[in-house]
């Protein structure tokens, strides 16, 4: 036996590995020097590849979601920073409104004002509530604006705000995401 096991032994050092069948030929079925080497087949490789690309698939999906709702938070908070801007500027100075990029520009003063006063069609602002054009191509162009100016019939001195900031700029009113923001502004 002694004999079996160092002809074992030294079948492995001159060919790196002892066959299972020369193992068991010698009479070493549990020989700890009998070296078994086993391979993936291909079947279960091209599983493995399988289960990979379908893991690697879901998460590049859930990716796109996750870019798609940081991107539309990111213009809700853009847009809220942008309607404070606005209503800020007209609270700031109320009968004063003389600033040519300001985007109320066709009322100068809230204390003049008489009625219900609402925005041209197409009013186009950047993300500091600047008036950047008419057009929906406009440079910079990141809202869409719609407001309403409304002084109240009983409290001369009271003005109703509606302010509304639609994204994205260029498209349809049906398939666009919006802000909206009402106020009072109490004028002195």
């Amino acid at each position: 036996m002694i004999l079996k096991m160092q002809n074992v032994e030294c079948k492995m050092r001159n060919c790196g590995a002892q066959r299972p069948s020369a193992a068991r030929s010698a009479g070493n079925i549990h020989s700890p020097f009998c070296i078994l080497h086993s391979a993936f087949s291909l079947v279960e490789v091209v599983i493995a590849v399988g289960i990979f690309s379908f893991v690697i698939v879901a998460v590049m999906g859930t990716m796109s979601v996750a870019l798609s709702s940081t991107r539309d938070s990111e213009m809700k908070l853009s847009a809220a920073h942008t309607s404070a801007v606005i209503i800020g500027t007209l609270k700031a100075n109320p009968t004063n409104i003389t600033d040519t990029n300001f985007t109320i520009s066709s009322v100068t003063s809230l204390a003049t004002l008489t009625g219900t006063k609402n925005s041209p069609t197409n009013v186009f602002v950047d993300r500091q509530g600047r008036y950047v054009g008419s057009d929906k191509t406009a440079t910079n162009a990141a809202f869409r604006l719609a407001w309403k100016l409304t002084k109240d019939t009983t409290l001369t001195n009271l003005v109703f705000c509606n302010i509304e900031l639609a994204w994205p700029p260029g498209a349809p009113t049906n398939s666009v995401s919006s802000h909206r923001v009402a106020t009072s502004i109490l004028l002195p």
